[in-house]
């Protein structure tokens, strides 16, 4: 089962936000109670102001959760209606004066999926991207008192005693944050390259939530997406066409592109991606890239830079096929495979799915020569290996 989350644009996918409001807000929390029976949705005058965006999950076609983020007009903003923020305002105004304050609010997720971190974190995550693609420097916010300390886990602080909201029927908390603290708890585990790379193309992702064993994209399917690793991991496979066996090429872990090559040439999927556990995945869409290239060719700097360093890697490959010795070639993929296994709970091994004949595979050695080499470092309790996977104990 995957999870889609995107911005709500199209009439639809902005009703499913409005309607969504007022069943958590209304129907499942009570709130709102002189709108009950009068309508089945809940909008107000700041989803039709500029740089508004509504964020919408949908799990297979239904709305399940949502969020808006608005940027400063001459109106203010949501929170500045529910607490005067204006002293906060006049002390940043001060320190700077490129100053672009957003708010983050109307949350809304379905009680089923309320106990589904990875939901919540990927709404914010978004605002966070388009944040930063409107050149925001804070954040404001009104808090319902029961979300304080989550909010709190992202930065944020408190600016408020309590405040009891008659309309709604809940108190809140008026809190604030520096959008660059914001959006390096968003995207800070990110390497150099990446983290440009979502930095230059702010306001065009969306998220994908998938669960163990769902497959993203198969081998020979058409392709006009890239994905970015936040959280996961995703097997890349490749199928032979005469024995139909699934061969293992590739453990991506958080922080690793694949499918980039659609972003450009359009081809067929050269390869299998299957998400191995609960995965985030950042997912750029072939249409905005070439837009946002066309528009500013600097951006695809942050591309090319990815792709020399996959070339220098797949270079480095080549080398070793052509004239590394059978230990060299072994050695070299065993510790390719290291660098992507993970770390047990005890903190005393970690852990690579792959099977034998997988590895044989990847270091284009034989089966009965790969299993001596493992069976000899197994007895120097360096690794250990199973069916599906090689075990290495830390500090060795």
């Amino acid at each position: 089962m995957a999870i889609r989350i995107k911005i709500a644009k199209t009439a639809k996918e902005l009703d499913d936000v409005y309607r969504l409001r007022y069943k958590v807000y209304v129907e499942g929390e009570g709130y709102f109670k002189d709108l009950a029976g009068k309508t089945e949705r809940i909008i107000d005058h700041f989803d039709a102001v500029p740089k508004m965006a509504n964020i919408i999950a949908y799990s297979d076609d239904t709305p399940i959760a949502t969020i808006r983020i608005n940027s400063d007009t001459d109106i203010l903003l949501p929170s500045d209606e529910i607490f005067d923020f204006s002293d906060y305002r006049n002390a940043i105004t001060k320190l700077s004066e490129t100053t672009l304050i957003v708010s983050a609010g109307m949350l809304a997720i379905d009680i089923a999926w309320r106990n589904r971190r990875d939901i919540f974190q990927a709404l914010f995550k978004m605002c966070a991207d388009i944040g930063t693609s409107w050149g925001a420097t804070h954040v404001i916010s009104t808090i319902n008192i029961r979300s304080v300390s989550i909010y709190g886990r992202l930065g944020f602080t408190q600016h408020s005693d309590e405040i009891w909201i008659p309309d709604i029927g809940e108190s809140i908390v008026a809190m604030t944050n520096e959008f660059s603290t914001f959006y390096t708890w968003a995207f800070g585990q990110f390497s150099a390259d990446y983290y440009a790379l979502i930095t230059h193309f702010s306001g065009h992702f969306e998220y994908l939530l998938t669960s163990a064993d769902t497959t993203i994209f198969n081998a020979g399917e058409e392709s006009d997406t890239a994905y970015l690793i936040g959280r996961g991991e995703v097997k890349i496979s490749y199928t032979d066409e005469k024995s139909k066996q699934s061969l293992h090429l590739a453990t991506l872990q958080a922080g690793e592109l694949f499918g980039e090559l659609s972003l450009i040439d359009g081809q067929l999927r050269s390869a299998n991606a299957i998400a191995q556990k609960n995965t985030e995945l950042i997912v750029l869409h072939k249409k905005d890239f070439l837009n946002e290239i066309y528009q500013d060719p600097i951006k695809i700097m942050s591309v090319l830079n990815i792709f020399c360093n996959r070339i220098r890697e797949l270079d480095k490959k080549v080398f070793i096929y052509a004239h590394a010795s059978m230990h060299e070639r072994l050695d070299y993929f065993l510790n390719q495979i290291k660098q992507t296994a993970s770390l047990s709970k005890d903190k005393q091994k970690q852990v690579a799915k792959i099977t034998l004949e997988d590895f044989a595979f990847m270091a284009s050695v034989s089966i009965e020569e790969t299993e001596n080499y493992l069976q000899h470092l197994a007895q120097q309790q360096k690794i250990a290996y199973q069916a599906n996977k090689i075990i290495f104990y830390t500090g060795v």
